[in-house]
């Protein structure tokens, strides 16, 4: 049901038809781009400060305190686009922390 041949999602297909135009339905897949780098940058500035360059995260020793500062200035200065790696590290933090 859902699936048929190369098609998916054929039962939630079949369901919508009378609501939703073929080429919506029936066209590929659309990305979005979410502004991570500009949040950090502005709105959650103060989150990935406060996460990444908080006491608690220097004292847990697994990166150079004073390397992850050089990286984060980056990134808020406009130097360099670190956001990929900002998301993992805040990421990495708040499960640190969720784990603890």
């Amino acid at each position: 049901m859902l699936t048929r041949g190369f098609k998916t999602k054929a039962l939630l297909k079949d369901a919508l038809r009378p609501y939703v135009p073929e080429h919506v339905m029936f066209r590929r897949k659309v990305g979005f781009r979410v502004p991570v780098g500009e949040w950090f940058k502005k709105p959650l500035r103060s989150l990935v400060g406060d996460l990444l360059l908080s006491p608690q995260a220097k004292t847990r020793g697994y990166f150079n305190a004073r390397s992850m500062e050089r990286f984060v200035s980056e990134h808020f200065d406009g130097v360099r686009d670190r956001q990929k790696q900002i998301w993992a590290l805040v990421n990495f933090e708040l499960w640190c922390r969720h784990a603890q």
